[in-house]
């Protein structure tokens, strides 16, 4: 059978290093996180569940390198507890890195530029009516309010709005302005 670690030298194999890898990215980029977490305008609750998932993705991280790796009689590969250590694992590596990605370029993220059939499916409002306003009669139309407010609000509002106001500048209403 193919171990993990070469009985007679006592090295990792490829997963091992890439599991070792791993362990020592998530603790740098959970260190890195902390530091940087007060040098932006984040969503308070969002920060605060992103940064306790990172530092436990990071732990959870060295851990499963230590049972799967570290231990004289690592745990064999396929067993029930080394899927569900994986399944873990990974999914708080996605949910922190769910959690980022909303911090960093905002809560639809993951919706704005989907195709207009999958926003169909998941029963999304058409991306054209969110992007695109009609003027029927110009001389009526309050240009800010048509026109402006809206283009703010899906180009600029992820980062600039009233949790977040980078750089001080909230851009979801005129009176933020």
């Amino acid at each position: 059978t193919a171990n993990e670690r070469s009985a007679d030298s006592g090295r990792l194999s490829a997963a091992g290093l890439l599991r070792l890898l791993g362990a020592w990215t998530a603790i740098a980029a959970a260190i890195a996180g902390v530091l940087l977490a007060d040098w932006g305008s984040y969503a308070p609750e969002t920060l605060r569940w992103h940064r306790w998932l990172g530092v436990l993705t990071a732990v959870a991280a060295v851990a499963w390198f230590i049972v799967r790796d570290g231990l004289r009689q690592p745990l064999p590969h396929g067993t029930l507890t080394v899927r569900s250590g994986a399944a873990a694992l990974s999914g708080m590596l996605v949910l922190s890195g769910h959690l980022g990605g909303t911090l960093v370029r905002g809560d639809d993220y993951l919706t704005r530029y989907l195709p207009q059939s999958l926003r169909n499916v998941a029963q999304l409002p058409d991306a054209e009516r969110l992007t695109h306003r009609r003027v029927v009669n110009a001389a009526e139309t309050p240009v800010f309010d048509s026109i402006v407010q809206p283009l703010l609000t899906q180009r600029c509002a992820s980062c600039h709005n009233t949790d977040r106001k980078i750089g001080g500048l909230d851009l979801t209403s005129s009176d933020g302005m």
